[in-house]
């Protein structure tokens, strides 16, 4: 049974993203000079002991782009970096969450 509601939450996560950002662009997958090329396999799930949702592996990264409402919008942009690096991304709470929410506390 818990495998189930982990991956309907995981599913439920992805697609409230995919509903609040409005654009994903692709960044150039080139290998950064002096590293080797790697073919990890990207996966997202559920961390206990961080509480959050996560990013791992991540070889094909790319711009989340989410756009404020006409109300808010003043010609000024904001670079969130979820922390974690290659190995974990802490998508929702340091990306997401703050994405959501940044417009509202400036």
């Amino acid at each position: 049974m818990k495998p189930f509601v982990v991956r309907t939450l995981c599913i439920v996560v992805f697609l409230a993203t995919q509903l609040t950002a409005q654009e994903i662009i692709p960044l150039p997958a080139s290998t950064p000079p002096g590293s080797t090329p790697e073919n990890y396999p990207e996966k997202e799930y559920f961390s206990k002991s961080w509480n959050t949702e996560v990013v791992a592996n991540v070889t094909k990264p790319s711009l989340t782009v989410f756009k404020p409402s006409a109300k808010l919008k003043n010609g000024t942009a904001v670079v969130i970096c979820p922390g974690g690096g290659f190995m974990a991304l802490s998508i929702t709470s340091e990306g997401i969450d703050v994405a959501n929410t940044w417009p509202q506390k400036v």
